[in-house]
């Protein structure tokens, strides 16, 4: 039962050296804050990509490999989806002005 109640004393004593300052710089400066914030998860977020790619650079045996093999087929398959939807929506709009 003591191992449980210091176990559950560091959980809140960590808890609240993490939340505090968290809190008292959020209430502070808030703009700031949210910079701060917003540049973490933007760099958390191109992480999982670029580690990702690191990745499959590795197994494919280098960069140039997985961008012949893999990269440029997929952005040039994209552009095809993009280039199509565009031009049906420029049907489609054309259509609803001249039949108007």
């Amino acid at each position: 039962m003591a191992l449980l109640l210091g176990l559950l004393a560091l959980i809140a004593g960590l808890s609240f050296l993490v939340a505090f300052p968290l809190w008292y710089f959020s209430s502070r400066s808030r703009p700031v804050f949210t910079l701060v914030v917003g540049g973490l998860l933007a760099a958390g977020l191109l992480y999982l990509p670029v580690r990702g790619l690191r990745r499959a650079s590795r197994r494919a045996g280098g960069f140039g490999p997985l961008w012949r093999g893999r990269i440029l087929p997929a952005l040039r398959t994209a552009a095809l989806v993009l280039a199509g939807l565009a031009a049906a929506y420029g049907i489609a709009l054309l259509a609803a002005r001249t039949f108007r």
